[in-house]
């Protein structure tokens, strides 16, 4: 899968999540509204979304170092032994 179109994908499922779990649920009068002295519904809707995205993207980050990590690791070892007098 192409990069971009992943992160196509996760913008999808954050738009999909605040349509079915707030926007579809929450009449437009109350979506301002702040409950309890807190934030407004959409906000935080809106920030857990962006923070749940933002860990898949941060995690798939940490996964594409350590692969190159892990690849340099390979290629050296390789050079390594492939050296003469090994």
């Amino acid at each position: 899968m192409d990069l971009s179109q992943w992160l196509v994908g996760e913008i999808d499922d954050i738009t999909t999540r605040l349509r079915t779990q707030v926007l579809q649920l929450v009449p437009p009068s109350r979506r301002r509204e702040l409950p309890g002295g807190g934030s407004p519904i959409l906000w935080r809707a809106a920030g857990r979304a962006c923070r749940a995205a933002w860990w898949r993207v941060a995690w798939a980050a940490v996964l594409t170092v350590a692969a190159v990590v892990m690849l340099a690791g390979a290629v050296w070892l390789a050079a390594f032994v492939a050296a003469p007098g090994w």
